[in-house]
């Protein structure tokens, strides 16, 4: 029964999310003396852990007007899926991932009768300790290199 009122929550929830991004892009186009868009593209790390539910995130994230996967990484036995995801008209990385966490939280909650144990908040911290982490990495390989 949870799953039936999830799945009405979410497909309630993803019709007005294409309900207000086509009326973003409609009054973004006639915005005179402003800029359009600032466009992104921010690094997703999943919650999802099936091939359905990477699927139905990366079409509902799709089908949101100003919003586009544009590649999925596959995961690892140590790393989750990652996402790329074009965005058009968030103010900031952060604003992104919270929304787009949101969005997963909700689709879990449909999929698997619960939402996840952890915050969408919490995965935005997550993800910024994951690049602090492949920056330090990658700036060791380079000083590896280095030495002769």
């Amino acid at each position: 029964m949870m799953r039936i009122l999830h799945g009405i929550s979410y497909v309630c929830y993803i019709t007005w999310a294409i309900i207000t991004g086509s009326y973003t892009v409609a009054v973004r186009l006639f915005r005179v003396g402003k800029p359009y868009a600032r466009p992104m593209i921010v690094e997703v790390p999943l919650r999802c852990a099936t091939d359905l539910e990477v699927t139905l995130f990366a079409s509902s994230i799709t089908i949101t007007p100003g919003t586009l996967v544009a590649a999925i990484a596959a995961g690892t036995s140590t790393s989750p899926p990652v996402l790329f995801v074009h965005a058009l008209f968030e103010e900031s990385e952060e604003s992104a991932l919270e929304g787009l966490y949101d969005m997963e939280s909700r689709l879990l909650a449909m999929t698997r009768g619960r939402a996840p144990v952890s915050a969408a908040r919490d995965a935005v911290g997550v993800e910024h300790s994951a690049r602090a982490e492949r920056a330090s990495d990658h700036a060791a390989d380079g000083e590896r290199e280095e030495q002769p």
